[in-house]
């Protein structure tokens, strides 16, 4: 094996998107390793999670894997790019608290 190169069972392996980086690629194991860390389970059907930036790495972690435990995921976000993010990961409702009146 030359210098640089990692040897990996084919199981573990899986494709990746051509519009994520290297870099990118290689945060995700870390954001998910802290969101393990932040949801600590296993969490029941009642749960409820309240994902605060959900859009972005650690946050959206969290949603799918409270949603794997079979948690009611609220993802909290701002902005419209972000509340598309966050809608299209599965979390049961998605909230922008800029345009979200969170007294009702």
């Amino acid at each position: 094996m030359s210098s640089g190169c990692i040897r990996a069972h084919e199981a573990l392996c899986c494709g990746m998107r051509p519009e994520i980086s290297l870099v990118e690629a290689g945060a995700a194991g870390l954001a998910y390793l802290t969101a393990a860390m932040e949801v600590v389970g296993p969490l029941d059907p009642n749960s409820t999670v309240l994902a605060t930036g959900a859009a972005r790495g650690v946050g959206g972690a969290v949603v799918g894997l409270a949603r794997a435990e079979g948690a009611r995921v609220i993802s909290l976000v701002r902005g419209n790019a972000a509340s598309n993010i966050a809608a299209a990961q599965s979390a049961d409702e998605v909230i922008d608290p800029d345009v979200a009146d969170l007294q009702d």
